[in-house]
């Protein structure tokens, strides 16, 4: 049997995060949603990252996410353009069976923001409700770093799921 890597960079959704806060522009509290869009700006030795929000009439509001060090090499120009455009691979489980493949393993690169495994893996298997996900989390065919975990375990950067069909 074949096994199929996938290499996942997870941050939080902005398709459902949303902010009420108050809009200078508007005069009141709006609900702010995540454009999806980032942006960088540099400041002597540091590089800030910021989520760009905006109100329903358009105006925006930046939330900081994350300083690095300009020395720690973490942003470069094709780093900023994958965060941009990242997108998950959904999992089909018959089409890797029929396929000959016995065994997915997710590699997660970086993880940015606080997802269950049962939840996360519930999103991205096409053909698999979440209590057979946890059920194959129960009977060991779901492994994390190739170890038996819960349903409610949280996943972090450098870990690796195994997905035994």
């Amino acid at each position: 049997m074949e096994k199929n890597i996938l290499r996942w960079q997870l941050y939080e959704s902005g398709e459902s995060q949303s902010v009420e806060r108050y809009c200078h522009n508007c005069g009141k509290k709006v609900l702010f949603q995540d454009s999806l869009k980032r942006r960088h700006n540099a400041n002597g030795k540091d590089i800030f990252e910021y989520a760009i929000y905006k109100c329903e009439n358009g105006h925006s509001w930046n939330k900081m996410l994350d300083t690095y060090k300009a020395s720690e090499d973490k942003i470069t120009p094709d780093k900023v353009k994958e965060k941009e455009t990242l997108k998950l691979d959904f999992i089909s489980v018959s089409a890797y069976r029929e396929a000959g493949i016995g065994e997915v393993v997710i590699i997660l690169e970086e993880v940015r923001g606080k997802y269950r495994i049962d939840k996360l893996l519930s999103q991205q298997i096409v053909d698999l409700s979440r209590s057979q996900i946890e059920k194959l989390i129960d009977d060991g065919l779901i492994l994390i770093n190739d170890e038996k975990t819960k349903a409610s375990s949280q996943i972090r950067t450098a870990q690796k799921i195994t997905i035994k069909l």
